[in-house]
């Protein structure tokens, strides 16, 4: 897998947008938002997972974000350790939470108090509003120079 050198969430979520619409209309990938990058048949892929999938992970990789030692039983880890964040940000800001998201990245970046990033949003199985609600939040977080 190469290197992922971006450092704002605005950019690696519309990559990471990009590469999970090219997933879901691939033969090989099937869209699971509960596994990172699992080989079940067809490779299973959450948001994360597809990036991995745009950086060159190799279909049939059983792949997860974390230190080896804190892998699932027969996952590889991410070595590039910049990435490995990146993904989990991803995974974060999949489920809402930009602040978790920052943190993850090492980011210092500050938002004032009473206002919020963080939001809820449909699930994936939802469709076309949970892909607007994604948009959404890749343009605020842009917005916000994020």
């Amino acid at each position: 897998m190469k290197k992922w050198r971006v450092k704002k969430l605005s950019t690696a979520l519309r990559q990471s947008l990009d590469d999970l619409k090219r997933c879901e209309r691939s033969e090989k990938y099937t869209v699971d938002m509960g596994n990172w990058h699992r080989p079940n048949g067809k490779c299973a892929v959450c948001l994360a997972g597809s990036r991995m999938v745009g950086l060159g992970a190799k279909h049939g990789e059983f792949l997860e974000p974390f230190g080896q030692d804190n892998c699932s039983k027969g996952a590889t880890a991410v070595r590039d350790e910049q990435a490995a964040a990146m993904l989990r940000a991803m995974d974060d800001l999949r489920e809402g939470y930009v602040h978790r998201a920052l943190k993850e990245i090492g980011s210092k970046h500050r938002i004032r108090i009473g206002y919020s990033l963080d939001r809820r949003h449909p699930d994936y199985d939802d469709g076309k509003a949970w892909w607007r609600a994604m948009r959404k939040l890749q343009r605020d977080l842009e917005k916000a120079g994020l």
